[in-house]
Order: C-alpha cells, then sequence, then structure tokens
C-alpha cells in the first residue's frame, strides 16, 4: 500500500503537481535507514541530495544575495544619480566639443574685434564690419526674391 502511495507521489512529482507536504513527505521516505522497493531506490539518492540543499538553504545563518546588507538608501540614491547624471553630461560634452572642432562651418563666420585706441584702425573695422553686413543683407534679399516668386506662382496655382 505505502509503495503504491509513494508511487503515486513520484508520478505527481514528475508531472510538478505535488505540494510542499508531499514533497516532505518523499524525502521523509527516501531518508528513511529502513528498506525500501528495489525499484525505488534509484530515487534515494535524488531526495537525499534535495534535503540536504532544502537543509542549507534554511540554515539560520544562510542569507540569499539577493538579500544582502545594502549601504545606506540616501548615499546609494545619490550615487546612482550622480552616475547617471554623468552618463548623460560626459557624451553630450564630448559629443559638442568634437562636432565644434570638426565642424568648419561653424567657425568661419567667428569674428575677433579688437578694440583699439587707434581711430583710423577702428574706423577700418567699422567699415569692414559694415560690408560684411551689407554683403548678407543682399544674400538675404536674393533669398526674398526667389520666395516672392515661389509665392506668386503658387496664387497663380490656386486660381487655376
Amino acid at each position: 500500500m505505502e509503495s503504491t502511495h509513494i508511487n503515486e507521489l513520484l508520478r505527481k512529482y514528475w508531472d510538478a503537481e505535488t505540494s510542499l507536504e508531499e514533497e516532505r513527505e518523499l524525502r521523509a521516505y527516501f531518508q528513511q535507514t529502513d528498506p525500501i522497493p528495489a525499484e525505488l531506490e534509484s530515487f534515494r539518492p535524488l531526495f537525499a541530495w534535495a534535503g540536504e540543499v532544502q537543509e542549507e538553504a534554511t540554515a539560520p545563518d544562510f542569507v540569499h544575495p539577493a538579500q544582502e546588507a545594502k549601504p545606506a538608501g540616501k548615499l546609494r540614491t545619490m550615487a546612482s544619480f550622480y552616475l547617471r547624471a554623468a552618463a548623460v553630461v560626459i557624451p553630450l560634452a564630448l559629443g559638442t566639443y568634437l562636432w565644434v572642432s570638426n565642424n568648419p562651418g561653424a567657425q568661419k563666420n567667428q569674428h575677433m574685434i579688437v578694440i583699439d585706441d587707434d581711430p583710423q584702425k577702428a574706423l577700418e573695422e567699422t567699415r569692414r564690419a559694415f560690408a560684411m553686413l551689407a554683403a548678407n543683407m543682399n544674400e538675404a534679399k536674393g533669398e526674398v526674391k526667389e520666395l516672392d516668386e515661389l509665392n506668386r506662382a503658387n496664387d497663380i496655382l490656386k486660381e487655376l
């Protein structure tokens, strides 16, 4: 009778349908020193091992790695905040530096104005600044003319 009950528990065990109490019953049965049927003898090492592991896992001094002591909450939070901030700021700063240093178009429009006490040099610098301003204004006027032509063409198409 007991052998039939154990066979039923083993079937449930292999189908992952046993309760914790039934698994304890299987461990207790296979850990006994009394002789057991020969067909069940091959399961004895499995349940003996499972019992040893269970005892190790539930030992009073056992601490699961996820339950180990962690640093103080505020310190840990601040450190993770600074690490995240550094992970954002450093690549942005490096990317900006590389873009500015390797982009000749960005450096083309940089002009240095030298303030000098010599009025003649100041007049020349002012004339050069106004000439550059006029050249840029003329470029803008050309682009505005193109936009006016496109607007007129668009109006004509809308009328059709």
